[in-house]
């Protein structure tokens, strides 16, 4: 298939969705499955999901589904590698459009729409009137936030020739300890004595420094310090260490959840909001709350982004997904029940020039985790389901109504 791991990772994560390959493999495509004529996407779907369910088990290329959507989206035309998650998305659509129906308000409805489909609750407040003007839309996917937390840290620096002081310094949560060093100079350089200012500390003078126990040195950087070398203890880090896994602990996904619903400030991201009631561009916030979620919840970390210099950049934080009970009861504004299982998840490794996508999926059969890489697949352990190359995560409601 040439340079297009992204389309086997979203087709494995999608074939893996039991209500989905189940709907698609026990219909008859020419007859009940669509009403549209032009219903050529669902069909080379239909063939693909009876090949890779058969009894076969011999590894095949998904040509006619593959030139099917280049046909209507050349985008994905070409050796380039594209996102596994703009194919899956579009996929999602053009099976969505071979199926819809109408209802009698006008709405387009499908199988697709019932399974993936969930709404948000988007409220906007002027700061200057009050005035709230909220709009509902539909989602297939929820992109969460991978937000570069800042979190304090306080410091006790010791001197040899005066008291000892309590500093507080912050940093990016998903930072290096070094950052914490660099963080310590920049600010507090000159807040001690000449002496320190005048010796020009540099964050190298603080690194991969080892002394015997009560070696006397002297002069360093214009001081006279006595060190101990002590025990090494869970508090005492490297400084090519992680803040966040080595401090605080690791990201979860509730963290970006809360993070993708708290209140923004439209005018500090450079968006402008022209106010109804006041007639003219007014300083505003902005609050998302889940009103519904589908049965099968799909969600996107926002893992790559634009850095100041317009270069674009991967942010590699693991994130702690769970991979049963997600309960996101506290987040949706129904009283349905909200606990999910994760399913399938599609993972980047390498770099944005040169990345690599590849699908940790649950098998229904079996309820065994898979790896599917290329041609290759192979039986993992639960606990390797989630690395920091999470991408994608597909998540199925417990208990739900589209069986």
């Amino acid at each position: 298939m040439g340079n297009s791991c992204y389309m086997n990772s979203a087709l494995q994560c999608l074939s893996n969705i039991p209500q989905l390959t189940s709907y698609f493999l026990l219909q008859n495509s020419n007859s009940t499955l669509s009403t549209n004529t032009n219903s050529q996407v669902v069909s080379a779907y239909v063939s693909l999901m009876s090949k890779i369910w058969s009894r076969d088990h011999q590894p095949f290329e998904p040509t006619e589904l593959k030139q099917i959507i280049i046909n209507l989206a050349p985008q994905f035309f070409g050796p380039t590698q594209q996102d596994t998650h703009e194919f899956m998305i579009y996929l999602l659509h053009a099976l969505h459009d071979d199926l819809k129906t109408k209802t009698l308000n006008g709405t387009d409805i499908s199988f697709i729409s019932d399974l993936f489909q969930g709404k948000i609750e988007t409220t906007v407040q002027c700061l200057t009137c009050e005035n709230c003007n909220s709009t509902i839309t539909e989602f297939l996917f929820i992109t969460l936030p991978l937000e570069q937390q800042e979190r304090y840290f306080v410091i006790e620096y010791i001197s040899a020739e005066e008291e000892n002081k309590t500093l507080c310094i912050s940093t990016q949560a998903s930072g290096l300890i070094s950052d914490l060093i660099n963080e310590f100079i920049k600010t507090y350089n000159n807040i001690f004595s000449p002496k320190i200012s005048e010796a020009n500390i540099q964050p190298q003078d603080l690194h991969n420094k080892t002394y015997e126990t009560k070696s006397q040195l002297s002069d360093i950087q214009g001081h006279k310090i006595r060190l101990k070398k002590v025990p090494r203890s869970p508090q005492i880090y490297d400084a090519e260490g992680p803040v966040l896994t080595r401090l605080i602990g690791p990201l979860t996904l509730k963290d970006c959840i809360k993070e993708y619903l708290t209140l923004e400030t439209l005018d500090e991201h450079g968006q402008n909001y022209h106010c109804q009631a006041c007639a003219m561009i007014t300083n505003s916030t902005m609050k998302i709350n889940l009103n519904t979620l589908p049965d099968i919840l799909i969600l996107q970390l926002k893992r790559f982004y634009f850095d100041s210099n317009l270069q674009q950049k991967k942010n590699d934080t693991f994130v702690d997904c769970p991979i049963s009970s997600l309960d996101l009861r506290n987040y949706v504004a129904t009283d349905v029940e909200q606990k999910y299982n994760l399913i399938a998840v599609s993972n980047h490794t390498g770099t944005i020039q040169s990345g690599h996508y590849t699908t940790n999926a649950l098998n229904s059969i079996d309820k065994c985790w898979y790896q599917f890489d290329d041609e290759s697949v192979t039986k993992i352990d639960e606990k390797s389901v989630i690395t920091k190359e999470a991408y994608l995560l597909i998540y199925a409601r417990q208990n739900g109504t589209l069986v």
